[in-house]
């Protein structure tokens, strides 16, 4: 019988973190254990955490965590959490390899300024190491590029570089960004950088809650919209379908399952949308999936980038429910729906959402008989993509 293999993680948000930053490790670190790996987590303290799921706890369950702090002070301009971990995550480091050998390391990000440590870490004590961009970083075309901040993108682009460098393997979770950093970093190897996707663990879903909807139509949006997505378009069309309708606010609602953020509370309430607009906050993880299985249609709104990473459209596939996607560039989103059955992409303008909310509302739009998987394959099973990682890690080891 083939020798266990043991493998360092590293990761600021890692369970009891409630937020999405938690996700990919958390399953990943499930499904290894299921797959008789030895498992060791360091992360930080969960004082450090503001967002708690609790029951993700039990999906890491068998792997050994260690808990460190993080430096106190704080340095003008540079708001990266991973900096200031990196003094306490290099003792932990110390100490854990004194100890106890690895096959291997694999470090999450962002925050990414502490993945300075595992350049270091190869150096000291040989242990190689591979990199999970669950967003880019230094290359990400989200990343505000000011004069400013020109000091401290110029110490991202550094680390990023060197880092990138001395790792065995870079994962990112679309083709697209995969293609971004194989392209910055054309003089390594190809076989250097993969995707694995982000998927859903259908371990996390109660699907009895689809047998107790309501009459009411329920379209819900799980998330952030941040200063990349425009929700603005929606909630007009949304407006002009309730007013020329005449649909009683018993009858339809726009659920929001995320932290609630002050530009879009306005719109909201500047197109007297309140009664309409069901604000749930943010909540935890596996809560927000019970009231996703109780809704009718999936929103999503896209960036500007066709790298967009979106999660979300996981959930919806893995509850089988149709996906309302407001995209104006082709990318990941748009080619990964493309072949899937009950899926709406339109162009991210008042018209056009009218036109397919209006479909909606008159049941002109098909919906999953009880037997259909959208995600028929199941290529975006967590534990299909955990495979792969680890046939990617013994393939370095």
């Amino acid at each position: 019988m083939d020798k266990k293999k043991n493998i360092l993680m590293v990761a600021y948000y890692a369970p009891p973190y409630g937020a999405v930053g938690a996700v990919r490790i958390t399953k990943f670190v499930k499904y290894l254990l299921k797959l008789d790996w030895n498992v060791t987590i360091i992360t930080v303290k969960e004082k450090y955490y503001t967002k708690y799921n609790w029951e993700w706890l039990n999906d890491v369950n068998g792997a050994k965590i260690i808990r460190t702090d993080i430096a106190k002070y704080h340095v003008p301009g540079l708001n990266e959490q991973g900096f200031y971990w990196i003094r306490h995550l290099k003792s932990a480091i110390k100490k854990e390899l004194k100890k106890n050998i690895y096959d291997i390391s694999y470090w999450t990000g962002g925050p990414f300024m502490h993945w300075s440590v595992a350049a270091w870490t190869k150096k000291k004590y040989g242990l190689k190491y591979v990199l999970d961009f669950r967003d880019p970083w230094f290359l990400s075309p989200y990343s505000k590029n000011t004069k400013a901040l020109k000091i401290r993108n110029y110490i991202y682009k550094k680390v990023e570089n060197k880092v990138i460098r001395e790792a065995s393997l870079v994962i990112n979770v679309t083709e697209e960004a995969t293609k971004l950093y194989e392209n910055y970093y054309s003089t390594e190897p190809g076989e250097k950088f993969v995707t694995i996707y982000n998927g859903y663990d259908l371990d996390d879903f109660d699907f009895t809650a689809k047998s107790s909807k309501d009459k009411t139509l329920k379209i819900t949006y799980t998330g952030k919209f941040g200063h990349f997505r425009d929700p603005r378009p929606f909630l007009q069309a949304f407006k002009q379908l309730i007013k020329i309708k005449n649909i009683t606010d018993d009858l339809i609602k726009f659920v929001w399952i995320g932290e609630q953020e002050g530009h879009v509370i306005t719109e909201i309430n500047n197109m007297g949308l309140q009664n309409y607009v069901d604000l749930k906050g943010f909540i935890p993880y596996n809560e927000a999936m019970k009231v996703l299985s109780g809704s009718d249609y999936g929103l999503l709104i896209a960036g500007n980038h066709p790298f967009e990473p979106t999660t979300k459209i996981f959930d919806y596939l893995a509850i089988n429910m149709p996906i309302i996607a407001l995209v104006n560039t082709e990318g990941f989103i748009t080619r990964t729906l493309s072949n899937v059955k009950y899926t709406y992409v339109v162009k991210n303008n008042k018209t056009d959402i009218y036109a397919l909310l209006l479909n909606i509302y008159e049941n002109k739009i098909t919906i999953p008989e009880a037997s259909e998987k959208m995600d028929s394959s199941g290529i975006f099973d967590r534990q299909k993509l955990t495979n792969k990682l680890r046939e990617e890690l013994l393939r370095l080891i």
